[in-house]
């Protein structure tokens, strides 16, 4: 959607016949709720309310009727979960922001979880030797509610975070979490494990 965006002309776009490829039948009610029938992209395209109608109804039909469905959805593969869903590097010049303005925030780039955008937030407290770490999921319309879990991994934390956290409208994933004396100073990674649950 944000390719279409970015490239497709609006005319364009109403004559664009991509959404067949799109695999409604497996986002959740609450994807197709929250995130997908207010999207300003996808709403011009051709075929649109088809496509949202069939993949809400796939919820709500029996088994025995999802099996004989013609042509039957393909699910992805499973990826694995080994690896971090997002690795935010803070460099030396965004470390001395953090220092020197104990309170204010650094931003990550935006990533993606399962369709949904988010983004980490850091900042130090004034004595330097705590944190505070927030994961947001960005662009939630008001009636959104989505439950989300994170591990977050790094060096200069002193020990590995676990938090589960429900974001609506602005609600964040917010932990206090003590530094490493060790990494002060230093550039680190901050490793997180993100899982949203239907």
């Amino acid at each position: 959607m944000k390719w279409l965006h970015t490239n497709i002309s609006r005319v364009a776009l109403k004559k664009c016949d991509l959404l067949h490829l799109v695999r409604f039948e497996f986002m959740s009610v609450g994807f197709l709720h929250d995130v997908t029938q207010d999207h300003i992209v996808a709403r011009q395209m051709v075929g649109f309310n088809k496509c949202l109608v069939k993949g809400l109804a796939y919820h709500g039909f029996s088994e025995i009727r999802r099996e004989k469905l013609k042509p039957k959805p393909k699910k992805r593969p499973v990826l694995d979960d080994a690896n971090p869903t997002f690795s935010w590097v803070i460099d030396e010049k965004q470390e001395e922001k953090l220092t020197k303005s104990p309170g204010k925030f650094v931003r990550s780039k935006r990533f993606w979880c399962q369709g949904y955008p988010m983004q980490l937030m850091l900042n130090y407290a004034k004595d330097l030797n705590k944190c505070g770490f927030f994961l947001a999921v960005c662009d939630l319309e008001d009636e959104a509610c989505l439950h989300v879990s994170y591990t977050v991994k790094s060096g200069f934390f002193s020990k590995k975070a676990k938090h589960l956290f429900t974001s609506a409208e602005s609600d964040w994933g917010f932990r206090s979490l003590d530094r490493s004396k060790a990494q002060m100073g230093k550039s680190f990674n901050i490793d997180i494990w993100v899982k949203i649950h239907e």
